[in-house]
């Protein structure tokens, strides 16, 4: 049975209200896939959302927009023990200018539609990439974070 936003939210404020458990505390059961989407990219997301609301449940301000420069290497690792507790470990590549930055294809995320569940895919290859910038045109690039997950055996 699908998780409605209540349960998800009380799902995040279970987690993230209090000290992060001990590495594979808890194995998240997903949903079924929507028909003709790959089951690995499904879980990516999935656990993007997870990520996502528990960045916002720790570090908004007042249901703010997150912004990953203004985060220290202490949250992230506070983040990465979060994860770790749901069995999953998290991985953040930050390119502090578009010249370091480093192409990683295919982006499966991007393409998602053309893979199927004949497409036998990693969780660790499928990432998501977010950009900040120096500009509220978003014109100027300061840096590039690509974040991806991984089951932790």
């Amino acid at each position: 049975m699908p998780m409605n936003n209540n349960d998800h939210d009380d799902f995040i404020k279970t987690i993230f209200s209090k000290k992060p458990e001990k590495e594979k505390y808890m194995k998240i059961k997903l949903d079924p896939p929507p028909p003709n989407l790959n089951i690995t990219i499904y879980e990516f997301e999935q656990i993007l959302q997870i990520f996502t609301d528990g960045l916002h449940y720790k570090f908004s301000n007042n249901g703010n927009k997150i912004n990953l420069d203004n985060l220290n290497i202490e949250d992230i690792d506070l983040m990465e023990k979060y994860m770790n507790s749901l069995s999953y470990q998290f991985y953040i590549d930050r390119f502090t200018s578009p010249s370091n930055y480093v192409e990683k294809l295919p982006n499966y995320l991007e393409d998602k539609e053309k893979y199927t569940d004949k497409d036998k895919i990693k969780l660790k290859d499928v990432y998501f990439q977010i950009a900040t910038f120096h500009d509220k045109n978003k014109t100027n690039i300061k840096c590039i974070y690509r974040i991806s997950f991984d089951n932790i055996d």
